[in-house]
């Protein structure tokens, strides 16, 4: 048994001597209670889908109480003006782009202001940044625009690869590599190693 299980917290409900025959049916019983219930089928989806979080419980009341045909809309605006969707998506971004606040290797030294890049994206995906701009500013920031800290902090991408340890020859493979996986979803790694004339890279 799991005693003291809560469900739903802001909506209290409280299972004692739980028993998984019914488990089914009482976790139905306690959505019943839960006015989220009686939202879209999308709605808990929407949220963490986009944010990666629930919806608030004030949030779910104040849809459910929202009687106008916009109601939808209004919580899709809300959700995609979120800080929270540029924090999340942002992730996804970072995975691509192999982000570390350090250099890696035995070294590992931080980088003290890697962090800037980090805000670049989420800024970017909160301001809908067209993708073209994108990735510009993070291939060629310094010359796309020399002059603003945007653009500046955005071309930190050239500075993600692993550099504690290894040879010069390493880092700027590492460079050629994430760029072309990231901005092309084109492997080119081997193409250091060998020299395929018939196989030309698309």
């Amino acid at each position: 048994t799991v005693p003291n299980a809560h469900v739903s917290p802001g909506y209290v409900r409280l299972f004692q001597d739980w028993d998984w025959a019914t488990a089914g049916t009482e976790l139905r019983r306690a959505v019943a209670l839960n006015p989220a219930s009686a939202a879209p089928r999308g709605w808990h989806g929407l949220y963490l889908d986009m944010l990666g979080l629930p919806p608030p419980p004030d949030d779910v009341e104040a849809f459910v109480n929202d009687k106008s045909p916009e109601a939808w809309t209004k919580v899709v605006d809300a959700v995609l003006a979120s800080p929270a969707y540029g924090e999340r998506w942002a992730r996804h971004w970072m995975d691509l782009v192999r982000y570390a606040d350090s250099e890696g290797f035995e070294f590992d030294v931080d980088r003290q202001n890697m962090y800037r890049y980090r805000d670049y994206l989420i800024e970017a995906f909160n301001e809908d940044k067209p993708y073209d701009q994108f990735i510009k500013e993070q291939l060629a920031g310094d010359e796309y625009t020399p002059v603003g800290d945007e653009a500046m902090s955005a071309s930190g991408f050239l500075r993600l690869g692993p550099s504690g340890g290894g040879t010069r020859q390493d880092a700027l493979d590492d460079l050629v590599a994430a760029s072309t996986q990231t901005f092309l979803g084109v492997t080119v790694n081997c193409a250091r190693c060998h020299n395929h004339k018939i196989d030309p890279i698309p």
